[in-house]
């Protein structure tokens, strides 16, 4: 940095005759310049300590006879504080809790410490970094440690109040003369929100009042209650905690509607005080809500009929009319507003025409096929009298075909003697179609799978014998279909096996077993599953494990088919075997054999262990408090 011709070095050598000195290697980019005749060394221009911070010069002394002398001149250019510092980043972003406390880190979205972070293209004392937050409001609510860039809370913050704060941070060096970054970094630190604040009700006491006659299910009040948390923290519960000991109302836990459950016993033991409360999971409050029941006077309004019906058809996505309502005994000019007493999202009703309508949300019959509608007509107009007439709207949901048959029982394995006869039934299927009418009918038939032996009842879904079987040992496999009887009828199907016996092979009560057990159960433990065969001639069997089994681990009570432990398990070797299970005739030696899977559960018997023995890290002594 300094100007052009700064003395360096004043060379000197001692000769009888005159010397001549010259620079003859290392200036590569000619910085330096010699007097040949002083030996005084200069710069040819400033020099630069952030692009060569060295020079190693060879300059050479030659007298008149020419004898030449060498010196190495080592030139360490000094750091001036020329070069202002910049941050790393423009903006930084950060979070922290508003319950957190005083002194706590503002971390980053990967909850690591957030660190305002600059460099200096200076050295020494001239790149030490100084931070600071610019804006004094920002400095009450947090602190930057000037060092390490990291930031904490010097208070306790409030979201509601405040739910982000953005300030600007700025760097300065501690070189002579002190520099500073042209920018300043724009920080900004979201408040998390936290479960600070309780529910409160709009108001401490509610007055309802029903009016006789009045059905089940009315909505009779509307309680509200509000949360100063932000909305997706907490959801509010509704529920009635005294007063309601008959069990006379109930309230939508969501919304804070209470509803009519009983009348009967409303109407006679009138009027009553119940207490409802509202939580966040956290926080609880109260409220009163005072209701009355009162016979309504002869108002002289009346519905055109007692009962109104209508029907929409079930999966029906189009908003459509359903009924009408119609009121006689108006007067002229009379305004009569329409409402419904037990609201549903799938229907509304003009407030003026009373036409109740649907939403357009799908009607699925399986899961609701009737809905009662209480619908009230209320004008307000003639004095003090409120004129209130009420009628019930029933909507049926008409059914179509979309549910196909389903199998149960499943799966379907039939085993038939040899010796069985024409006509002989030696299985059933059974479907179900949630479906009504003659969409929900369900008739079978045999698809595939050698119809010249067997038959299935269309109406019933037994299989039976058209012929005597010839050959034991045989395994048949029928494809049977399910159809119902919709307009386009919609089909299931399902494969039955058939396997032919000997009139001495043993029969299993099941085609296959499976059974669980933990690995620590005790040695010679009977599985708590149920293997039976029988002989269909009455002889005893012998069980016995055939395969599965390599290292006998499990064993069989050869007369009671009861299966074992013979062995220690071991669920972190082997979770799961498949034994195969044979039962004998002990006279014919036919058999039958099943497939028995048997699942080990695990239990808690290893020690947990570190992948290695020891682990090396390192940290700086400025590392600011949680730093990972």
């Amino acid at each position: 940095g300094e100007p052009t011709g700064t003395v360096v070095k004043h060379l000197e050598a001692r000769s009888t005759s005159s010397l001549l000195f010259e620079i003859i290697r290392g200036d590569l980019d000619n910085r330096f310049s010699i007097n040949p005749s002083t030996g005084i060394v200069t710069t040819n221009w400033p020099l630069d300590y952030e692009t060569v911070r060295i020079y190693n010069l060879s300059v050479t002394a030659t007298n008149m006879a020419g004898a030449k002398a060498v010196c190495q001149v080592i030139v360490h250019v000094l750091d001036r504080n020329d070069n202002p510092p910049h941050f790393l980043e423009t903006n930084y972003f950060g979070s922290v809790a508003e319950d957190a406390m005083i002194g706590s880190l503002v971390l980053t979205n990967s909850s690591a410490p957030l660190v305002i972070s600059a460099q200096d293209s200076d050295s020494q004392v001239n790149a030490l970094l100084q931070y600071d937050i610019v804006e004094p409001a920002a400095r009450r609510m947090f602190h930057i440690d000037s060092t390490t860039g990291a930031i904490r809370t010097v208070m306790s913050l409030d979201y509601e109040t405040m739910p982000v704060i953005k300030f600007g941070v700025r760097v300065t060096d501690l070189g002579q003369p002190r520099m500073s970054s042209e920018t300043t970094a724009r920080v900004e630190i979201s408040v998390l929100d936290v479960n600070d604040c309780p529910p409160v009700f709009t108001h401490s006491e509610y007055n309802a009042s029903v009016l006789l006659p009045t059905y089940k299910n009315v909505v009779i009040a509307q309680v509200n209650a509000t949360d100063g948390d932000s909305r997706g923290l907490t959801t509010l519960r509704y529920s009635i905690v005294s007063g309601n000991e008959d069990g006379i109302y109930r309230i939508v836990e969501n919304k804070g509607a209470i509803i009519v459950r009983d009348t009967t016993r409303g109407a006679r033991s009138a009027p009553h005080r119940i207490r409802v409360a509202v939580t966040d999971g956290k926080y609880t409050s109260h409220a009163h809500v005072n209701i009355k029941w009162e016979r309504s006077s002869d108002s002289g309004l009346v519905f055109q009929r007692p009962i109104y019906q209508g029907s929409v058809l079930e999966n029906s996505t189009k908003p459509l009319t359903v009924a009408v309502v119609n009121v006689l005994g108006s007067q002229l000019n009379e305004h009569l507003v329409f409402s419904i007493l037990n609201p549903s999202p799938l229907f509304k009703i003009g407030r003026t025409s009373g036409a109740v309508s649907t939403t357009g949300l799908r009607f699925d019959r399986e899961t609701q096929d009737h809905y009662q509608l209480i619908v009230q007509a209320r004008s307000e107009e003639f004095g003090d009298a409120v004129r209130i007439a009420q009628v019930p709207v029933n909507i049926t949901v008409l059914d179509i075909n979309d549910n196909c048959p389903m199998f149960v029982n499943l799966p379907y394995y039939a085993v038939v003697s040899i010796d069985a006869q024409k006509g002989d039934v030696i299985t059933k299927v059974h479907a179900v179609d949630l479906d009504s009418g003659e969409n929900g009918e369900v008739r079978y038939e045999l698809m595939k799978g050698h119809g010249e032996l067997f038959r299935v009842c269309r109406k019933t879904g037994e299989i039976s014998l058209k012929q005597p079987l010839e050959s034991h040992n045989k395994d048949y496999t029928l494809s049977i279909a399910a159809y119902d009887g919709g307009q386009s009828p919609c089909s299931t199907e399902v494969s039955v096996t058939v396997k032919v016996v000997d009139r001495s092979m043993p029969v299993f009560d099941k085609q296959f077993y499976s059974v669980s057990t933990p690995e620590d159960v005790s040695l010679h433990s009977p599985l708590p599953v149920n293997i039976k065969a029988e002989s269909p001639l009455g002889r005893k069997l012998i069980y016995s494990i055939v395969a599965g089994d390599p290292y006998e681990e499990f064993a069989v009570d050869f007369s009671t088919g009861v299966l074992y432990v013979a062995d220690e398990l071991d669920y972190e070797s082997t979770q799961q075997y498949a034994l195969t299970l044979r039962a004998t005739d002990s006279v014919t030696a036919v058999f039958a054999e099943v497939l028995v899977s048997v699942l080990v559960t695990d239990v808690n018997d290893c020690p947990p262990e570190f992948p290695t023995d020891s682990y090396n890290v390192s940290v700086s002594e400025a590392a600011p408090f949680g730093s990972l």
